[in-house]
């Protein structure tokens, strides 16, 4: 994924694939926790890394 996600593309604990800056590739999710939201992402540079 290259784009910016929307709200209705990231569900509630489902990860999406995310690339950033042609450099970085991870993932991102959430989920709902008693004083809001919690966002994870997890990045990496590259494929091997």
């Amino acid at each position: 994924m290259t784009g910016h996600p929307t709200a209705a593309e990231l569900a509630l604990g489902n990860g999406q694939s995310i690339h950033l800056l042609a450099r970085f590739d991870g993932v991102v999710y959430y989920t709902v926790e008693q004083d809001g939201y919690n966002v994870v992402a997890t990045l990496a540079t590259g494929a091997e890394g």
